[in-house]
């Protein structure tokens, strides 16, 4: 082939445009003459270029499935990979589990250890949400040969939910632990530390009153504190969080948005009595024998007596 000049290469690239506007023309033209015709070379060269596209699809077709592939086995490899470390971390935990509990028998054994009786609770299915008195409270359903009572604990599988405060024959309002008249005192596991766990019709109640010096730590587990009433201690209820500085809150355990089941315990912290503080002995005076005789005093009368 023959080098062209320049002149000639510039005279076919200004004749490009006016020959593909020709072409274009006369096929707009061919068609309204002869639509058959057209017609015709359109599905000529479509089932020209149908297996071509055939194979280019399918090519992209197994390129897609083979990069999906290799995500998935990325992914499953990770995936693996974190469970066979915690699984290591369970047998771990587990060995401990086995250890503490072997430890905490011989201990109960040497201290002739009372065990608690076994608690008994109710199971209710959460019907309706209620409103009414309280902002935050649930109302749940129970079998009419119940045995719940005002004050008693409302836990769901994961902690502490709210208190009975009102009970009916086959119904039981539970007040939740979100409400804003909701106080609960709670204890800090890490900090060591009580605080105060105020409700805030919100679904995270607020810690407030905790001592100067004992700050929540972020993520650290929050349970029920000193025994009051019919609550007793060590209740899981959830974790702190920090919505901005020195404002922290507890994100429960217990999902209040959506509560399902509740099971109210009786704890019968409330049924327990103290005994009675024994009187002090005091001298009398003489008696007909010549010598000092002894009485011992009531509380009461020790009272008055000073």
């Amino acid at each position: 082939m023959l080098p062209l000049s320049l002149q000639t290469r510039q005279a076919l690239s200004k004749l490009g445009f006016p020959v593909l506007f020709l072409m274009g023309c006369l096929v707009v033209l061919l068609g309204v003459i002869s639509p058959g015709m057209v017609r015709h070379v359109r599905v000529a060269a479509a089932d020209y270029v149908a297996p071509v596209y055939g194979v280019l699809t399918g090519m992209r077709e197994k390129l897609d499935h083979s990069i999906h592939a290799m995500a998935v086995f990325t992914s499953m490899h990770s995936r693996y990979s974190r469970l066979e470390k915690e699984n290591e971390e369970l047998k771990h935990w587990y060995d401990v589990a086995l250890l503490l509990s072997a430890e905490n028998r011989d201990l109960k054994a040497n201290l002739n250890w009372i065990p608690d009786k076994a608690l008994s609770f109710v199971t209710g299915r959460v019907i309706t949400e209620t409103g009414g008195v309280y902002n935050q409270a649930v109302l749940i359903s129970v079998d009419e040969r119940h045995s719940i009572k005002s004050g008693n604990i409302a836990l769901d599988r994961f902690g502490l939910a709210g208190r009975v405060t009102e009970v009916g024959e086959r119904s039981a309002r539970v007040l939740l632990i979100s409400d804003n008249t909701s106080r609960i005192p709670v204890f800090l596991e890490h900090s060591r530390a009580s605080a105060i766990m105020v409700g805030n019709n919100s679904l995270q109640p607020r810690l407030t009153y905790f001592s100067n010096g004992h700050n929540p730590v972020e993520g650290e587990r929050v349970v029920t504190g000193n025994n009051i009433n019919n609550l007793p201690a060590g209740i899981p209820i959830g974790s702190v969080h920090y919505v901005q500085p020195n404002v922290a809150e507890v994100v429960p355990y217990a999902d209040l948005a959506h509560l399902n089941i509740l099971r109210i315990f009786d704890y019968g912290l409330s049924a327990i009595t103290p005994p009675e503080v024994p009187g002090r002995i005091v001298p009398a005076t003489k008696g007909r024998s010549g010598k000092p005789s002894v009485f011992l005093l009531s509380p009461e009368e020790e009272h008055k007596a000073g």
